[in-house]
């Protein structure tokens, strides 16, 4: 038996989500992994933190990465949240009409957050770098 147009889109739509969904995973890890470890790196190695402070830099670039790693955390904060309650109305069809629910809906609904989010990560970190490279450059 073949399957519908609808069937079909769906399906389609079910890959092309789990595509974005594992792409989204590995970018967010990769977004926090470098936001932590670019402070960790001035932590561990002491002339570099020294050579920062000296230029009067190191609490601006250690902020430009934990400002790049916290945009992740707080919008993994917001999809999580959005998903639970649009994943709580499927169970509890009383709460999909909450302003709550709607609201959180609303926000599932809303990919310009993670644009945003994402963006300001690839800035802060780009800045970060630029200013380590200009220093050390």
């Amino acid at each position: 038996m073949t399957p519908s147009k609808t069937q079909k889109r769906e399906q389609d739509g079910h890959e092309y989500y789990q595509n974005y969904a594992e792409y989204n995973r590995t970018l967010r890890a990769w977004f926090v992994v470098f936001g932590v470890g670019g402070p960790a790196t001035l932590i561990v190695n002491k002339d570099l933190s020294l050579q920062l402070a000296q230029a009067g830099a190191l609490r601006y670039v250690v902020a430009l990465f934990l400002v790049g790693a916290a945009a992740q955390v707080a919008i993994a904060l917001i999809n999580k949240t959005a998903s639970w309650y649009c994943y709580a109305a499927e169970l509890h069809p009383k709460l999909a009409r909450t302003p709550a629910h709607r609201f959180w809906a609303w926000v599932n609904q809303q990919f310009i957050l993670d644009v945003v989010m994402d963006l300001a990560s690839v800035v802060t970190f780009s800045l970060a770098i630029w200013k380590l490279f200009a220093l050390f450059g």
